[in-house]
């Protein structure tokens, strides 16, 4: 399950990557990476510690008392990495389980793009990256990430959940070409539901 206070937005990206390929050089690399058996796997590991903690934050955020109508406002017009600021005036415990969110997804995306590149997989390509840096940067996203196996065809965003910040990411994605103004991303309509169990943590 998740807090109203969430939600989620996808985008269809123009372009396209071979999901199945990709992850089966993923996973030669991987292979090749930790063949001995003391040898740490870079990024595969830090993945591995990382992922669990979004799920302890986001078990965390179910909690927390719900943020009021003034403190959402201030967390929907305010970017993420301001969020750890000493004189905020909102929820403290929230917000700052929300930066940490920010903040470990964050480092996620880094992984993902460093061990894409080690093994020569577009994870998260440059295209993917700059589009997904500057969702970030807009005000009440908590962050924005290749979903699935990666690749050039999809993008995901967490965000306050306000009509305000729907419509600021919604903009920027329809406005959105790339360097040289071939990409088009279009949001689409689809959303989180609060339905079954969600976020499972798994040994």
């Amino acid at each position: 399950s998740y807090r109203l206070f969430l939600q989620v937005m996808l985008a269809d990206v123009s372009g396209g990557s071979e999901s199945p390929s990709m992850a089966r050089t993923v996973l030669a690399w991987k292979k090749n990476a930790g063949s001995a058996a003391t040898t740490a796997v870079p990024h595969w590991d830090d993945l591995a510690r990382l992922n669990p903690r979004v799920g302890e934050l986001w078990q965390q955020l179910m909690t927390v008392a719900t943020p009021t109508e003034e403190e959402l406002k201030q967390l929907a017009n305010t970017a993420a990495k301001e969020w750890n600021s000493s004189d905020d005036t909102t929820n403290s415990s929230c917000r700052n389980i929300l930066y940490q969110l920010h903040q470990t997804l964050a480092e996620t995306r880094h992984h993902l793009k460093a061990m894409g590149n080690a093994a020569k997989v577009p994870v998260e390509p440059e295209e993917q990256t700059a589009l997904a840096n500057a969702t970030c940067e807009l005000p009440g996203v908590v962050a924005a990430l290749v979903p699935g196996a990666g690749g050039y065809d999809a993008l995901a965003c967490i965000y306050i959940n306000t009509d305000e910040v729907r419509h600021r990411i919604s903009g920027l994605w329809s406005e959105w070409g790339g360097k040289d103004g071939s990409t088009q991303v279009c949001p689409l309509t689809v959303q989180g539901i609060n339905f079954g169990e969600g976020v499972r943590l798994e040994p």
